[in-house]
């Protein structure tokens, strides 16, 4: 038996990934991140020991909240602004901080004006109250708020402390992308799992994970228990240490924002689909780990259930709107799936089209290649997680954006916990398919799929659509969206252009590092443990 591990390949990715999060945190104004001051809001008071603030009415809600006022004197529109309004009291909150803390303004100027640079802002604002500061997040689950929160805790000046809420945030979210990156690339053949990473974690997912957010949280945990999937499915003994990045990046999800412990079912019915049930019965028997991580997640679990059932931070049903309610998020689904790979600021900065489309289409080959060549039991696998995320998505848009009649439309970072699933799995598939190919047709060419150019040239694409994706956030921070250049723009970052380009530099480079290396890898190498079976071709975990 012999063991070897792919040559830094996935440690370059996670370095490339996390300079990106770094130049993404950098060069995003303050209040850029999709409803930052909210959160930042809740974090500071968190940090502070007020973690349920005051219950606001729907009085409240209408004056603070521009979304809960009508927009016209429509019957129409009086009734959305009405349901709006009735949807905010479930989760708004005021809250009281000290003057240098407590920000003025739940909308930055350039929130929804992209074509605004950053500029029209300058220092956080103070608040009007501080003894009352109004957040429409108050009531979400505490736990990734207590630990940003503690960023807030710095001496300096308001912009300081968010500056330190940020990178809290960012430092706890990239540790948990770590262990994904750990448990999904290893394996026979792991340059297919490693370029699965790469495709998963797409430009929308690290420009959060560098934001304060829930959604940072929910997405990063979201990826370790999709890369513990792909694992439990590779190798049946997984050791203590994965199990407890297993808890850890469930616990994650599972305490990151409401909807975060019903994440927890899907990707339970795809483990049972990926291994088989007998196979979860004899990991169950297997030893004290699974037990104890089953329970330690179990808890966190309930706890954010019990959270939102004390607090009332959720939303009731409108029977008599289901209806409308699906057929309008059916069809805006589309739109979702253009958001995926990269939308920045408050939903209103993506990458030029064809970059989408390119990331999109190059995912659907993907997937058909997968579909393909995979057995009967990955084929089933690989589809029901498709067909979870599409469900998911059209759920979480009717409830509820559409029931509700938000002026806004449903946002790709809601699925982004769940469909990083779909690369993950794909990349284990192609892996497996390679691997079952006959040597004498493996031998032929680097090109051939059970070489190591395919997926060497996937990481390098995705490197170069995280630049593209940061150099449009920037340049809509500098000068507005639309433009190229953005020296000598309207705003600048802190400490200036210069340090962040180089972070965003030393990205491109370990990300180009992380091709090289995969493509100069030995196409059968075994890295992460896992033991290279007696029958030459098989997978390390037969029958699967």
């Amino acid at each position: 038996m012999t063991r070897r591990r792919q040559p830094g390949a996935a440690s370059l990715l996670w370095v490339s990934l996390a300079a990106f999060t770094v130049a993404f945190l950098g060069t995003s104004a303050l209040g850029l991140g999709p409803d930052e001051p909210a959160h930042y809001t809740k974090a500071a008071a968190a940090a502070r020991g007020d973690l349920l603030g005051t219950r606001v009415t729907a009085a409240d809600v209408r004056r603070e909240y521009p979304l809960a006022r009508p927009v016209d004197d429509t019957r129409a529109e009086r009734t959305r602004a009405r349901l709006t309004a009735r949807s905010g009291v479930y989760a708004g909150r005021y809250f009281s901080l000290p003057p240098d803390v407590a920000v003025g303004g739940l909308f930055p100027c350039f929130a929804q004006q992209r074509s605004v640079s950053a500029a029209c802002q300058g220092a956080p604002p103070a608040a009007r109250d501080p003894e009352r500061v109004y957040s429409y997040v108050g009531g979400y689950p505490p736990v990734p708020y207590l630990v940003a929160g503690a960023g807030t805790l710095v001496p300096g000046s308001r912009a300081e402390k968010w500056f330190g809420a940020r990178l809290i945030g960012a430092a706890v979210a990239l540790a948990l992308l770590a262990v994904a990156v750990a448990l999904a690339a290893g394996g026979r053949r792991p340059a297919w799992r490693i370029a699965g990473v790469a495709v998963a974690v797409v430009p929308t997912a690290v420009f959060l994970l560098a934001v304060v957010n829930a959604s940072a949280w929910e997405i990063a945990g979201g990826l370790v228990v999709a890369a513990a999937v792909v694992r439990l499915g590779r190798d049946p003994d997984p050791t203590a240490r994965e199990w407890a990045g297993i808890a850890v990046g469930a616990v994650a999800l599972s305490v990151a924002r409401p909807l975060g412990p019903f994440w927890l079912v899907p990707f339970a019915v795809l483990l049972v689909a990926r291994i088989g049930p007998a196979r979860v019965r004899a990991l169950w028997r297997s030893g004290r780990a699974p037990k104890v991580t089953t329970g330690v997640v179990a808890l966190a679990a309930g706890s954010t259930l019990v959270w939102v059932r004390a607090t009332d931070a959720n939303l009731p049903v409108l029977g008599d709107r289901i209806p409308e309610a699906f057929r309008l998020a059916v069809s805006d689904l589309w739109l979702v799936v253009l958001q995926i790979p990269a939308i920045f600021g408050w939903n209103d900065t993506p990458v030029a089209v064809p970059w989408s489309w390119i990331y999109g289409l190059g995912l659907v080959a993907l997937v058909t290649v997968a579909l393909v060549f995979a057995s009967a039991r990955e084929r089933w696998t690989l589809v029901l997680a498709i067909a979870g995320t599409l469900a998911a998505a059209i759920f979480i848009a009717a409830i509820p954006f559409e029931m509700y009649r938000q002026r806004y439309a449903m946002q790709a970072r809601y699925v982004l916990p769940f469909a990083v699933v779909i690369p993950l799995l794909v990349g284990d598939l192609l892996a497996r398919a390679a691997d079952r190919a006959p040597r004498s047709r493996a031998a032929d060419g680097p090109w051939y799929p059970s070489g190591t150019l395919l997926p060497a040239l996937l990481i390098a694409g995705m490197t170069v659509l995280q630049l593209v994706g940061w150099w449009t956030n920037a340049v809509r921070n500098a000068a507005g969206f639309g433009g190229f250049a953005f020296w000598g723009g309207e705003w600048s970052p802190r400490f200036g252009w210069i340090p962040w380009v180089l972070v965003a530099t030393v990205g491109v480079g370990c990300g180009l590092g992380a091709a090289v290396a995969v493509a100069r890898s030995d196409p059968d190498a075994v890295s992460v443990r896992t033991p290279v079976p007696d029958r030459p071709g098989a997978d390390a975990t037969p029958g699967v």
